[in-house]
């Protein structure tokens, strides 16, 4: 099995995937931090190649890989349409795709979960986190079709921030978050 993890960050998924494989696995991690490449590299095992990169313009051979997949890193896409078009270029015929990432259960309803999500947006640098409607749509305009989906929200320990603590936050710390990336980072992987 020849698997792909793009935005690999220090290469914890590479690494269970490794430890748990039934049987022999090529496995491709993709970073664009030279930190976290370095990271990875030494986390992993040799026979892992971790590489710089963008994932939205992989250097890497097409139709290479069973499965492509990506963790909490597609959100990071500054264009869903590349990642989606990349991911196909990459697998082979009959490959998988795999997302595990934020979504929009529904849009914002409200001035106040507006300012929420743009300040989620722009202090963490994801420009994609979009609704799986909108995912569905990209991914089927590069021959990507669904064969799954699950909700992972109930997995998670969620504690809501009363409004009035989370707009005091976001007020202190809307001038630190709203600074634009430096250029290396505006693609950040994960």
């Amino acid at each position: 099995c020849d698997v792909a993890d793009l935005g690999c960050g220090v290469g914890g998924g590479l690494r269970f995937l490794l430890d748990h494989a039934q049987a022999p696995m090529n496995a491709v991690g993709l970073t664009l931090s030279p930190t976290q490449a370095r990271l990875a590299r030494a986390r992993l095992h040799p026979a892992a190649l971790v590489i710089e990169g963008d994932f939205q313009a992989v250097p890497l051979p097409a139709g290479a890989f069973d499965l492509v997949y990506s963790i909490e890193a597609f959100v990071h896409a500054p264009d869903p349409s590349r990642y989606f078009a990349e991911a196909a270029r990459l697998l082979r015929p009959g490959g998988r795709l795999l997302l595990i990432d934020d979504t929009l259960a529904r849009p914002p309803r409200d001035t106040y979960e507006h300012r929420m999500l743009d300040l989620y947006v722009r202090g963490w640098h994801v420009p994609s986190v979009v609704s799986v409607d909108v995912l569905r749509a990209q991914a089927a305009r590069h021959g990507l079709r669904p064969h799954d989906e699950t909700v992972l929200t109930s997995w998670l320990r969620l504690r809501a921030v009363p409004p009035w603590l989370a707009s005091a936050l976001a007020r202190v710390a809307r001038p630190l978050l709203m600074r634009r990336p430096p250029k290396k980072y505006g693609a950040a992987l994960g």
